[in-house]
């Protein structure tokens, strides 16, 4: 007796040797089988991201470089603005302070040197042909600092603007394909997989088949007979 492969469990039906000369013909193949417990997921309905939007996002992706390059760069600026206004900060504590020109020297000092790391050069125009312009420092180890050149030093500062980077053809592409992004729909319904699973009954055929010249009229195996 055999289970066909749309059989009930406990559905037979015999092998008949006219069977068994049509399966031949028609190079038919039976194979053995079982009734098992098989597990499979569960799937739930839920939300899943569209393909649309995860194309876009991976499109994103080619431009990110020239975005964090612009980042970076928007940062140093600021950092190297802030700290060259903290000049500002210096030279206005040397000039609140009551102390002696050697006593409060050190905050003309530290102002120098956060001028010289910021390659910050101050050139002063005379106005005269026969006088040449001049470097201003905050602080010169040979000689005094004059107060008209903390005050020409302080006015230029103020006048200073935060620069911004140059925004590159893939930063702009950044910028928009990122703005468009947020204006489209990022999921749709569908079946999400769960961590569950549900046992099944169904039939397993074995690997190997069987052949049905073998065969004896009452099904079974000529050489197990």
């Amino acid at each position: 007796m055999f289970i066909t492969s749309n059989a009930q469990e406990d559905e037979t039906f015999l092998i008949t040797p006219n069977l068994t000369n049509k399966m031949s013909e028609h190079k038919g193949l039976i194979y053995p089988v079982m009734y098992e417990d098989v597990e499979f997921p569960v799937y739930k309905k839920g939300k899943k991201l569209t393909k649309y939007y995860l194309e876009q996002k991976e499109e994103l992706l080619k431009y990110k470089p020239a975005f964090i390059s612009y980042v970076k760069e928007e940062k140093n600026l600021a950092k190297q603005f802030t700290e060259i206004q903290s000049i500002l900060n210096y030279i206005e504590d040397f000039n609140k302070s009551d102390e002696k020109y050697k006593e409060k020297i050190h905050y003309l000092i530290t102002a120098q040197e956060i001028a010289d790391k910021s390659n910050l050069k101050l050139i002063k125009q005379s106005g005269n042909v026969n006088i040449p312009s001049r470097e201003i420092l905050l602080y010169n180890p040979n000689k005094r600092t004059k107060e008209d050149d903390l005050s020409y030093y302080d006015e230029y500062i103020k006048d200073i603007k935060l620069e911004t980077p140059y925004k590159t053809q893939d930063y702009k592409k950044y910028e928009n394909l990122e703005k468009y992004i947020k204006t489209i729909d990022s999921t749709e319904d569908a079946l999400i997989k769960t961590n569950e699973v549900t046992l099944e009954k169904i039939f397993m055929a074995k690997s190997e088949y069987i052949d049905v010249t073998l065969l004896n009229v009452d099904g079974t195996d000529d050489e197990n007979h």
